[in-house]
């Protein structure tokens, strides 16, 4: 049994499960698709891409943590402008997104791609970092709105400030006027 102070980091009885799925994932991801030898046909090599490429985006967004409006926003405008130039101004990302295999991308079957698919690409691709930026901005908003709820909870508007000290002025003489019961 773990102690109460350190339950986040002293391992559960699911961990021992977890970690042994996680192994059989990789082993099997890293067996490879038919197309570089290996025994996987592509769709269940692009299962196993997606499900790895899921851990590193869930992993990536617990322990990424934006401070600020204005980091997250240059982050994503960045985000933007990095992904324009290189889609549109030079071959780098068509060449990662098809010829590097590594679960740095989600991969759906693509429209129209079946065995026929003519020397294309079988798979449409999303990178993760296109997920993980953008979930951390979100992310941070969840913060700034559970920060705005919390001090609107301290401070209630003034109509709810004004019934609740008339209730508890109210309360006070009560309180006073009752003489005090005895045993």
């Amino acid at each position: 049994m773990c102690p109460a102070d350190v339950s986040r980091t002293c391992p559960t009885t699911g961990a021992a499960p977890a970690f042994a799925v996680s192994l059989a994932v990789v082993a099997a991801y890293l067996q490879g698709p038919l197309s570089t030898g290996g025994p996987l046909s592509l769709p269940a090599f692009a299962a196993l891409n997606d499900s790895l490429g899921f851990g590193i985006v869930m992993t990536s967004l617990g322990v990424l943590a934006l401070e600020s409006f204005a980091a997250a926003a240059a982050l994503l405008l960045g985000l933007f402008c990095y992904d324009a130039f290189f889609v549109f101004k030079s071959d780098v990302m068509l060449t990662v997104a098809t010829q590097i295999e590594a679960p740095a991308k989600f991969l759906w079957a693509a429209v129209g791609a079946g065995a026929d698919a003519g020397g294309r690409y079988p798979f449409s691709v999303l990178g993760l970092g296109d997920v993980v930026v953008p979930g951390a901005f979100v992310g941070l908003l969840r913060e700034l709105d559970k920060e705005q709820a919390r001090a609107a909870s301290v401070t209630p508007p003034p109509f709810r400030r004004r019934c609740v000290g008339v209730d508890t002025r109210r309360e006070h003489c009560r309180r006073r006027a009752l003489p005090t019961p005895r045993n």
